[in-house]
């Protein structure tokens, strides 16, 4: 899936996985070899749990925002 207009998104690996009771924690590394960790509901999680699987993440443009360097 692609995301739409209104939603930010970008390509990633699953690495591992964490079973946290209601959610997953997912690692992923994108195609720029940057690693991103997400917490998804299980219902989410169950299509990308095995190591190698493809992603695609977005959130909405209204949610996002950026971090200085060095994440401070």
């Amino acid at each position: 899936p692609e995301a739409s207009v209104n939603e930010n998104g970008i390509a990633a690996t699953a690495v591992a996985s964490t079973y946290l009771g209601a959610a997953t924690k997912l690692d992923l590394t994108t195609r720029q070899g940057a690693r991103v960790t997400v917490s998804v509901p299980n219902e989410v999680a169950a299509a990308a749990l095995s190591k190698g699987n493809s992603v695609w993440l977005t959130w909405p443009a209204e949610k996002g925002f950026l971090l200085p360097d060095g994440g401070q």
